[in-house]
């Protein structure tokens, strides 16, 4: 009887581990809100696309911003261009960074900045959406006491 309960155990262990992880796995969120007088957050996280297919990040939106866009980020010398993404690709396997003075996103009108964590709604091409909890840290990108 104590083999057959070790081994259902096991069994169940096994199946876990084996269970498919989510399509999509989003990580290292965060949020630099806007500085005073203004009202543009930026935001940045890890995204990581673990289907064997390629999707596309079309879009997000919050509760605590107007609108939402995706930006990239470029430059040359003491000169910083950003421009508008339609789309950001995700080969499959392939793990995209939002990342300061890189792709980012550009929360327009925002209301959160008091706020400690922040829900955007990430859009993707396939109709699917995906909530994260972003946290809000500092203007210098630091942690929030």
């Amino acid at each position: 009887m104590r083999h057959r309960a070790a081994f259902t155990i096991a069994a169940m262990l096994l199946a876990a581990a084996c269970a498919p992880s989510e399509p999509l796995t989003v990580t290292n969120a965060w949020l630099r809100p806007p500085a005073p007088g203004l009202a543009v957050a930026a935001a940045y996280f890890d995204i990581v696309n673990r289907t064997a297919t390629p999707v596309d990040l079309v879009g997000a939106r919050s509760d605590m911003a107007a609108s939402i866009e995706m930006h990239t980020e470029s430059g040359d010398g003491q000169m910083m261009q950003m421009r508008q993404l339609d789309k950001v690709t995700l080969a499959p396997q392939q793990t995209v960074s939002f990342a300061p003075g890189a792709m980012h996103l550009m929360l327009f009108k925002f209301t959160g900045a008091t706020s400690k964590q922040i829900p955007i709604t990430l859009l993707f091409s396939d109709g699917s959406q995906r909530t994260v909890t972003f946290d809000v840290r500092t203007l210098t990108g630091e942690s929030s006491p």
